[in-house]
Parts: structure tokens; C-alpha cells; sequence
């Protein structure tokens, strides 16, 4: 069994302004990993909120945004593409499993944009 052993953190993002369009970060490999740890350090300022799509690939040319499914009626289910919101300055812990080769994750800021810092950074 292969064991991955924590060496620290990888930026993805550094802290920034948030700007009105998304912006995709450079592409980080996963390949070794069997679980991806995110840490997202967020300051709103006067943001109403900012958002976050986590997207994978295996070629690093095609990307697939996360999920989630809501169930409906009749024991059909629907897919929904996920954004992660977040509406309060802190830092943030996403742990997701590694299923793919690479990842970028994409923010966005919502409202006004002065003051508003995030950066990512990917556990390795």
C-alpha cells in the first residue's frame, strides 16, 4: 500500500483581489495524492460573497466542475454543477478525495470588490 506523506503546501492562488469574472489557477498535478486538502484564506472586505468551482482533468485540456445531486421526485436524481460560496472572512478546510491527474480551481468576487483578499493552497 502506497502512503503519501505530507510535505506542506503548494500555492494555487495567491492572495489577491478577487475580480467581477472568474480566474482559473495554474493547473497543479494530483497524480500521487489520494485526497486533496484546499486551504482557502478569505477576507470579504466589501464583498456581498465570493465564489469557488473546483475542476478536474486527466489530460489537462478537458475540465469537469464538481457536482452535487438533489434528489427529485420519483427517484430521479439531478446534477447540478457545484460552486462553493462562501459569505464570511476565515479560513477554509476542503478535503476531497483524488480521483484525477490535475486540478484549478476558479474565483470570483460578488459585489463590491474593495478590500477582498482569498488565496488557495494545495496540500502536497
Amino acid at each position: 500500500m502506497l502512503t503519501k506523506v505530507w510535505t506542506g503546501t503548494t500555492p494555487l492562488r495567491a492572495s489577491a483581489v478577487l475580480t467581477n469574472a472568474y480566474v482559473a489557477t495554474a493547473t497543479k498535478s494530483t497524480e500521487d495524492l489520494s485526497q486533496i486538502v484546499l486551504y482557502v484564506n478569505f477576507t470579504i472586505g466589501s464583498l456581498t460573497r465570493a465564489d469557488m468551482k473546483i475542476e478536474f482533468s486527466n489530460d489537462d485540456s478537458n475540465w469537469y466542475q464538481e457536482v452535487s445531486l438533489a434528489s427529485v421526485g420519483s427517484g430521479a436524481f439531478t446534477t447540478n454543477q457545484l460552486v462553493r460560496r462562501f459569505s464570511a472572512s476565515g479560513n477554509y478546510r476542503i478535503a476531497l478525495e483524488a480521483q484525477d491527474k490535475y486540478i484549478r480551481v476558479s474565483c470570483i468576487g460578488v459585489g463590491t470588490l474593495t478590500d477582498s483578499l482569498m488565496s488557495v493552497e494545495l496540500q502536497v
